[in-house]
């Protein structure tokens, strides 16, 4: 997928299990590739438009890369690199 923006919506699974609502919708900003390409895998920096993807994004939890009202890709938390963060 080519990224003409880098606001992208991140799709959690609800940590709340009283919420009638499964998933949970979290914005970020994306730096790293200049495209993400079906298929691949691609490291990227995430910085949430809400503290609360701190909750949501810890390492090895799964998400759903959601863009231009559909699932378009999958991802999971890694650990903070440094390499990708500089």
């Amino acid at each position: 997928m080519p990224t003409p923006t880098p606001s992208l919506l991140l799709v959690f699974e609800n940590l709340d299990r009283e919420s009638a609502d499964a998933e949970i919708q979290i914005g970020a900003m994306i730096s790293g590739p200049n495209a993400v390409i079906p298929g691949t895998q691609a490291k990227a920096q995430l910085m949430f438009w809400n503290d609360i993807g701190r909750i949501y994004a810890t390492p090895g939890v799964a998400f759903k890369l959601w863009y231009d009202g559909r699932i378009v890709g999958f991802g999971t938390v890694s650990p903070y690199d440094q390499e990708v963060g500089s």
